[in-house]
């Protein structure tokens, strides 16, 4: 018998699902989770960090790891998720139960041992979200925007670290291939006998229920509804936050729209909202996805500015048909968990037979990386430009995000001295005194002194 252990956070309840239908296939799978979150989702074995700070923690972790590692022997198969370990991992705040160690020892250990390492990604465990800024900004008009590197510094370390040591890695869609150097595709799993048919509630309802509000652009979503509001009065707009998922899941089920993303995809929550029949808004770029990604062909409205994303809206309102027959149809013949898990267990014994597996390679990701270890600011273009037309702006929100998410791949001095700038037109001179004294070798170089004079001359203008 198949034994594989998922760990160690779980992501939109994928590694559950996953787990209980490998079950169903006669695999011993169990699920370790790291942290319980506002949704809720519960594996086999809970450590539930969220209550820790990170000093307590590390010991609790470090305790688990050690105390448990008899345990984890028993399994064939090691399968990470997000791009964590069990003993160090960035999400939801972080661990790193052994600093004295490489931070990715673990893997090397359990590949002595003999283990198959299998690692999934979901998401922006691989994707650098400079890219939803990028296609916000499309969103909004923008044209002749760079693209954005893949990865964010620290990201291009980490994905290579587990690449040198996972025997497979597998993405949710095709669009998270681009962001690592090599993988294959299973979709996400839908786990449908966790779906009440019956609507609890027969009111229509418009929702948006964002994981982040600024990843997901809320804030388009939540300008339209305040329009549209006044306009359709009876109407329910509803922004679904901070819930457990089975409490969000029942106002999901009510008849009306559903609003996804406004950046380039769809997620977990189109299809659950598909299942029950709702008409589901949400903004695909069909260049980021492979042909014959699912996702490609989903049954939604997706819209490209906010004029269409209130126009769509408005449609539907006075043009709703629910035609929930061929969109449950849609989301069980492409994301069904009992399909799905067959895809991993199939995976599994592959790696253990010692077969090929098709990966595809992503020459991209390998030269960027390349830039990357050598130092070259190959991004630099990008984080120019889109740094200096978010702080004409004055979008101070996505400015900082941005500058963040630049920092070692595109020019640091001109970074600094826009987020020191910046902060002083914010008034939070602390704040750009504190900076100024940190980064107090690059503040006295000849380059800054001139990219911060120009930054004041053109805000001037």
């Amino acid at each position: 018998m198949i034994s594989v252990l998922h760990c160690p956070v779980v992501i939109a309840n994928n590694s559950v699902v996953i787990s209980k239908y490998l079950q169903k296939l006669g695999i011993n799978s169990k699920v370790i989770s790291y942290f319980k979150t506002w949704l809720d989702f519960k594996g086999d074995i809970n450590l539930n960090l969220d209550k820790y700070p990170l000093p307590e923690r590390n010991k609790i972790v470090k305790k688990f790891f050690s105390e448990n590692i008899d345990f984890f022997k028993k399994f064939d198969i090691i399968h990470y998720h997000f791009f964590d370990t069990l003993t160090y991992g960035t999400s939801f705040g972080g661990w790193n139960a052994y600093p004295e160690k490489n931070p990715y020892w673990e893997l090397e250990y359990f590949k002595n041992l003999g283990k198959k390492i299998v690692v999934s990604s979901w998401g922006s465990d691989v994707r650098n979200n400079s890219k939803f800024v990028y296609y916000q900004l499309k969103f909004e008009g923008e044209k002749n925007l760079p693209y954005p590197p893949l990865n964010t510094y620290n990201q291009y370390f980490k994905i290579w670290e587990f690449s040198k040591y996972s025997d497979a890695i597998v993405h949710g869609d095709s669009e998270q291939l681009n962001h690592a150097p090599y993988g294959i595709m299973i979709p996400i799993p839908f786990d449908p006998e966790s779906y009440q048919i019956t609507e609890y509630n027969n009111n229509f309802s418009i929702i948006h229920a964002p994981s982040n509000k600024f990843i997901k652009g809320s804030k388009y979503v939540l300008k339209v509804f305040d329009k549209l509001k006044r306009k359709y009065p009876k109407i329910e707009f509803k922004l679904i936050t901070n819930l457990k998922h089975e409490e969000a899941k029942k106002i999901y089920s009510g008849k009306g729209i559903a609003i996804d993303q406004i950046n380039f995809s769809i997620g977990l929550f189109s299809l659950e909202s598909l299942y029950f029949g709702r008409e589901v808004i949400s903004t695909i770029h069909e260049s980021e996805f492979i042909n014959g990604d699912p996702k490609l062909f989903a049954p939604i409205h997706s819209v490209y500015s906010e004029q269409e994303l209130e126009e769509k809206i408005e449609y539907l309102i006075n043009n709703y048909s629910s035609t929930i027959n061929e969109k449950r149809k849609y989301v069980i013949e492409n994301f069904s968990a009992d399909k799905i898990a067959k895809l991993y267990k199939d995976l599994y014994q592959l790696l253990l037979d010692n077969e090929k597996i098709p990966f595809i390679f992503n020459q991209k990701w390998l030269s960027e990386f390349d830039s990357v270890i050598k130092n070259k600011q190959f991004a630099s273009n990008y984080y120019s430009k889109i740094t200096d037309l978010l702080l004409e702006k004055k979008d101070y929100e996505r400015l900082d995000f941005e500058i963040s998410n630049g920092i070692n791949l595109g020019d640091n001095i001109e970074l600094i001295a826009k987020k020191i700038f910046s902060l002083r037109l914010r008034k939070k001179f602390e704040e750009a005194n504190k900076l100024e004294k940190a980064n107090k070798k690059v503040v006295n170089t000849e380059k800054y002194k001139i990219i911060y004079s120009k930054l004041s001359k053109l805000m001037v203008k």
